[in-house]
């Protein structure tokens, strides 16, 4: 062993750790010193005329609504009033491109009546077999 550690004492044997590490924005203290963490982004899909046709569970921790309280009714009844001319406008850019649409971040009705700033990238899903634009997706993240 010891002449093995003298021949390779001219080579230089370096070991490296690289590791990765994702940060979460929002993450809760429990009383019990356990942590939780809040999901910071949650998936929607709603119809062409912009009524919620999915919803993602993690939308509830976010938003506070449960999936199905959202589900047929239209996004433009939780976006603050003065966001409806700007999503509009993305609104109609989803609808005619099929390149992923970021929206400027806006204002979105919680189930508490107080509003949670999210930011968006929709891009809309057309049937292979038919053509037809079924629905658009939105990609909503959380703004802390």
């Amino acid at each position: 062993m010891e002449e093995e550690r003298d021949n390779k004492k001219d080579r230089s044997n370096f070991t490296c750790l690289v590791a990765f590490g994702r940060l979460r924005p929002h993450i809760v203290p429990q009383n019990s010193g356990e942590i939780k963490v809040k999901p910071t982004e949650f998936i929607t899909r709603f119809a062409v005329n912009g009524k919620f046709v999915y919803v993602d569970q993690r939308a509830t921790a976010i938003l506070g609504y449960l999936p199905q309280e959202l589900l047929g009714t239209s996004c433009y009844e939780y976006f603050h009033q003065d966001d409806h001319s700007n999503l509009t406008d993305k609104h109609k850019a989803v609808l005619q491109s099929k390149e992923k649409i970021f929206t400027d971040l806006y204002k979105f009705r919680a189930k508490d009546g107080s509003f949670v700033t999210l930011k968006s990238q929709w891009f809309s899903f057309t049937n292979p077999w038919t053509k037809e634009l079924e629905y658009i997706v939105s990609v909503n993240t959380l703004v802390l």
